[in-house]
């Protein structure tokens, strides 16, 4: 009893959904408008293609728009630019105070899109300080680090660059799964297999080298619904990041996330206990994408040589970081706890 799954497609005529019609030619057929297309796929006829196969960005416009200020941060590596001509001071990832000279802005891909600081600094400072008073083990933060973190001066704006992916994918995939019947009955196995399409927009590729990327994660999403077109007077406020390395890389970035998600997609359809021999064919088509740059506010504390990043996100407020916890305030805790027990032994005794 093999079984073949698919996702309902949109049709290209009208927008409707498109069945997936059983008997005689596999099709898939529009309930609204009676488009129909033969489907007859199987993991002979996808290839399994990759979104660098075939690049070439050799075409496009390169550089942020305007002559930028631009320093590397020896500490963290990560490029800072401002178009101010005040030289920058402090590194906003790691408080960094000596820099390289750096002109990795004239290299870059020139943004297309760029979604504007919507929470304010002071927000951003409630914010945190609403993060911390729901520590659960607040009383154990060293002294000064919510007056630190939540301190105007140490809280800063940073522009980083993100590349968006959009997508559409077609997938072959077959497979063996097992199922048992009756609690202790013996597994059955079967051979599965299905195709499906997938449209993926809007993928989020941080193209950033300063900022904790679990962090990051953090307070994604980004809407970026709410992206304006880019222009350079933006960033007359702010510091931005450069992103370093090679434009392929995110694309790479970009297919290990999609076909990690195509995995879930497919688990989530043999529904067996078990699975073996699975294979799975992707092609992706259409790709789209753009460099945009997303808004951050960044604030720095160091605790016993090492710095703790905490991180709002300028769209949404979403906030997170480490807290770092007092050894001092452990052992002061331990040692009261010590002396109470002696002090009850004693009453007793």
């Amino acid at each position: 009893m093999s079984q073949q799954q698919f996702i309902h497609a949109k049709c290209p005529e009208c927008g409707s959904q498109m069945l997936y019609q059983r008997g005689g030619k596999q099709t898939l057929q529009c309930r609204n408008c009676n488009y129909s297309r033969e489907l007859g796929r199987n993991t002979d006829q996808i290839k399994d293609r990759k979104m660098t196969d075939g690049i070439d960005l050799k075409e496009f416009m390169r550089g942020m728009g305007t002559k930028l200020n631009e320093s590397s941060c020896k500490r963290c590596k990560s490029v800072i630019s401002t178009i101010n001509p005040e030289k920058i001071e402090i590194c906003p990832f790691c408080l960094g105070t000596e820099f390289d000279s750096s002109n990795k802005n004239e290299s870059v891909i020139l943004p297309r899109e760029i979604l504007p600081f919507s929470v304010p600094k002071e927000v951003a400072r409630k914010k945190l300080k609403s993060y911390f008073r729901r520590g659960e083990y607040r009383i154990m933060y060293p002294n000064d680090m919510v007056s630190t973190v939540t301190n105007p001066d140490n809280i800063r704006g940073v522009y980083v660059p993100f590349f968006l992916f959009d997508v559409f994918t077609q997938t072959t995939w077959k497979g063996e799964g097992s199922f048992k019947y009756g609690g202790q009955g013996k597994a059955l196995w079967d051979h599965f297999s299905g195709f499906f399409e997938n449209f993926y927009e809007n993928v989020e590729v941080p193209a950033t080298n300063g900022l904790n990327m679990e962090y990051l994660g953090n307070i994604m999403p980004f809407y970026m619904r709410d992206t304006v077109h880019y222009d350079y007077h933006y960033l007359k406020e702010w510091a931005t990041e450069i992103y370093l390395g090679d434009e392929k890389s995110r694309f790479e970035e970009a297919d290990a996330m999609i076909d990690g998600q195509l995995a879930g997609e497919i688990n989530r359809r043999i529904k067996a206990n078990e699975q073996k021999n699975l294979k799975q064919a992707t092609e992706k088509q259409n790709i789209t994408f753009r460099h945009a740059l997303v808004p951050v506010w960044v604030s720095i504390y160091t605790y016993q040589g090492k710095n703790f990043q905490f991180l709002v996100n300028g769209q949404t407020g979403r906030v997170t970081g480490e807290k770092p916890i007092s050894f001092n305030k452990i052992y002061t805790a331990i040692g009261l706890i010590v002396l109470l027990v002696l002090i009850i032994v004693f009453s007793f005794s």
